[in-house]
């Protein structure tokens, strides 16, 4: 067998072997479907600017788009006010029999970790999203939400249970900041979720030192982290407050009612 043979050899067996990994793990979330008291292909808000396929017997949810009075910062200075309308989707929902709402996100990444990554995000803003307007909270009810992430070799599934008005609230200030023409921020979920212990931490248990502990993690990993031309161009502004406005945009992510393998 000549070595590109045994290459393509080696190649099928692993990709064999990672194919049959990932059907093991989403057989379970398919019985778990099957026995749902409802699936959805998919949840859409107003007009993501997608196209998802047919859902065939599976429903796909329509809502409105979510207005949001969103405060803003001027180049001028001044502050003002203004409106602003949000769209996404989510694919794959399904309600168990025991009323939680339940969500799949696959990923293809390598993890082991029992925290959150970046990959519970966009759930959790679209279960925010459905939680700040009326007809998501009817459709929604009462229970929790729960994002099940399937990496390579596991499933991780992550439960939320957010109040109506701390996600209306949490929108709104995660959108002004986006829309502050005056702030340059550098905070990438991985990177700052290293120091989950502080960003969950009740206000009253911070230690002193706690605050410049993080801004220093914060400045070494921007300057060995890979960033891009423009980023570096930016020059972003990593604060002494720089823990709070993480608390503030990261820590609801981090604040679930259960973590668990599956």
């Amino acid at each position: 067998m000549t070595p590109e043979a045994l290459y393509a050899e080696l190649d099928r067996g692993a990709l064999k072997a990672q194919l049959l990994q990932r059907a093991g793990l989403l057989e379970a979330l398919v019985d778990d479907m099957r026995a749902a008291a409802r699936v959805y292909r998919a949840a859409v808000i107003g007009d993501p600017g997608s196209r998802l396929p047919a859902g065939g017997r599976l429903g796909v949810k329509r809502f409105d788009a979510l207005d949001l009075p969103v405060a803003r910062n001027l180049p001028s200075g001044r502050s003002g006010g203004s409106g602003i309308r949000l769209h996404g989707e989510q694919p794959w929902l399904w309600r168990s029999q025991k009323g939680g709402w339940h969500t799949l996100v696959l990923t293809g990444a390598n993890r082991r970790s029992q925290a959150p990554t970046r990959y519970v995000v966009e759930a959790v803003l679209f279960y925010m999203a459905c939680l700040a307007a009326e007809p998501g909270r009817r459709w929604l009810g009462r229970g929790t939400f729960s994002v099940h992430v399937v990496y390579n070799t596991c499933r991780r599934i992550f439960t939320y249970d957010i109040a109506p008005q701390d996600a209306r609230d949490y929108l709104a200030a995660r959108a002004a900041e986006l829309l502050d023409l005056q702030a340059v921020d550098w905070m990438p979920f991985e990177v700052a979720a290293r120091m989950e212990d502080l960003l969950t931490a009740p206000a009253r248990k911070l230690q002193p030192g706690d605050r410049r502990r993080f801004r220093e993690w914060l400045v070494d990993a921007f300057e060995k982290a890979d960033a891009d031309y423009l980023t570096r161009k930016a020059v972003p502004t990593i604060g002494t407050d720089v823990l709070e406005t993480a608390r503030a945009r990261l820590g609801i992510f981090f604040d679930t009612v259960d973590r668990r393998s599956a």
